[in-house]
Formats: C-alpha cells, sequence, structure tokens
C-alpha cells in the first residue's frame, strides 16, 4: 500500500511480476502522512493533514483493479477524531494499530497528543498529552503490550498497550535533537530511536537506557 500528497491510498498486487495497482481509494482531502493496516490485513487507517476530516479507518474489499473510488460510508469504520487543531488545521503524523486482538489503535500529531481507538470500528476511546512540541512517531510492542511515542520535545514515552495509561518517560543518555522514529526489536526488550541530532540510538526498555548508538556523518 502506498500513500500521496492528494490523499489517496493504493493497494497493490505484489505476487507475479506486473505489480499492478488493485484498489485506489480516495480518502482525504490533503496530504496522508502515515497509513497501519490492522493484524488480519483486512482493515486501514490513514491520518494526514486536514480541517474536518484528518484520517479514517475503513475496509479495503471494495473496487476492482485500477479503479479509482471515494469511500463509501459502508467503507469507513469510523473517522479519526480527538485531536486538536493548530492554524486551522489538524496534522497528524504517525498511526499504529495493535498486533493482535483485542484490537486497538493510536495516533499522534503536531497537537502533542496521542489518540488512543478500540477496535475492529476504531471509535475514540481517549487521549494521552505527554509531549510539549510536534509528536512524531508512534507504534506498539510485538506482542501489542506497550506503546512508545516519540518527538520534537526529545521525550521517549512508555504506554501500556491495554489502555494507553502512561508508564514512564525515557530521558537520560537522550537525544539532543528532534526525535523522528521509533521502533521496537522483535523481542520487544529494546527500541531504536532516529534523531535530528544525527544519531541512532538502542534503548533497554527495562533499564531505560541507551546500550548503544552510533553516530552518521554529515552530509557534504
Amino acid at each position: 500500500m502506498t500513500a500521496d500528497m492528494g490523499g489517496m491510498v493504493r493497494i497493490w498486487d505484489t505476487h507475479g511480476d506486473d505489480m499492478y495497482t488493485k484498489s485506489e481509494l480516495k480518502v482525504l482531502n490533503n496530504r496522508i502522512h502515515d497509513i497501519a493496516w490492522d493484524h488480519k490485513s483486512e482493515r486501514l487507517i490513514a491520518v494526514g493533514k486536514g480541517n474536518s476530516s484528518y484520517g479514517s479507518a475503513f475496509r479495503i474489499d471494495g473496487g476492482s483493479s485500477g479503479e479509482v473510488h471515494s469511500l463509501s460510508q459502508d467503507d469507513v469504520h469510523a473517522n479519526v477524531t480527538g485531536h486538536s487543531p493548530l492554524n486551522g488545521y489538524v496534522t497528524l503524523n504517525a498511526v499504529a494499530i495493535s498486533p493482535n486482538q483485542p484490537s486497538r489503535a493510536v495516533t499522534v500529531g503536531d497537537d502533542s497528543q496521542m489518540g488512543f481507538y478500540l477496535g475492529p470500528r476504531y471509535q475514540w476511546k481517549s487521549k494521552q498529552h505527554k509531549h510539549t512540541g510536534f509528536v512524531s512517531d508512534v507504534t506498539f510492542s510485538p506482542d501489542g503490550t506497550r506503546i512508545v511515542s516519540v518527538g520534537e520535545d526529545r521525550k521517549i514515552n512508555l504506554f501500556s498497550g491495554t489502555d494507553a495509561s502512561h508508564i514512564c518517560t525515557l530521558g537520560q543518555q537522550g537525544h539532543s535533537g528532534s526525535i523522528l522514529s521509533v521502533g521496537w526489536k522483535a523481542s520487544g526488550e529494546s527500541i531504536v530511536t532516529s534523531s535530528a541530532d544525527r544519531t541512532v540510538k538502542l534503548w533497554d526498555v527495562e533499564s531505560q537506557t541507551v546500550v548503544k548508538y552510533h553516530h552518521l556523518p554529515s552530509v557534504q
């Protein structure tokens, strides 16, 4: 799947050499920043920038090969809600769906908040406000028990994957620049973060310490 600046999501066939477009869905009227599958590959959530609409949760079984169509009310499970506008727009930067059941989802954006949603229809449940700047990325642990978010404020926040309650904030040995992305090691024991300070750091979650880091050279 891919998404673009015009609010279009494309589902691609990955079998064979043709790699043709199976379906094209008009989801938003503005750019899409991130998309996520559910664990059954049956539903998607796409988020981006908008005023009245800035994200949707929907099924992907509609549309024939190469066909472009807008999402119908039958397709859409829920419009993403709960975030606050800045300068007239809500800008969401990332979305993640839990890898197991019961299905849950999280969204983060420029309003410094994290939205929490309950599946399978992904209705808004609650929000957390543990960042003080733009939130860049968010993801569930491989077993779905924890959530991690990172952002402009250089904070790494851990939450419960069950109810999104805040667990802790990792800070010592942190980055000196905005944190741009985060991912979990397959074991769920470590996370890796990348930052505008040109470093990539591997964190042990239990001890909340950096166990390894790489400093990337500047681009000439």
